[in-house]
């Protein structure tokens, strides 16, 4: 075999090697994206839940907090004779 063969039988393989490599490249990319798309079809619900979760956490924080100022103020009306009194009474 000459030299001239060989370099042909080079870049033919080098071709096919480049060929192949496209192919691969383009494969790998495809596959990529659709498991890209897989994972946000999959946490988009979650993280829809997760934002409505915290959302009810903080309206329960709240929601505590307005009570915790309620309690705060009957007990302490309560503690006052007059206030109770008035408070059994309103309950009676």
């Amino acid at each position: 075999m000459d030299a001239q063969s060989i370099l042909n039988m080079v870049a033919t393989a080098l071709g096919i090697a480049g060929i192949i490599g496209g192919f691969i490249t383009r494969q790998s990319l495809k596959l990529n994206n659709k498991i890209a798309d897989s994972i946000k079809e999959s946490l988009t619900p979650i993280t829809y839940e997760i934002r409505t979760l915290n959302s009810h956490l903080d309206t329960n924080k709240e929601d505590h907090k307005e009570f915790k100022i309620q309690l705060e103020d009957h007990e302490e009306c309560l503690h006052d004779h007059d206030k109770r009194i008035t408070v059994l009474e309103k309950k009676l």
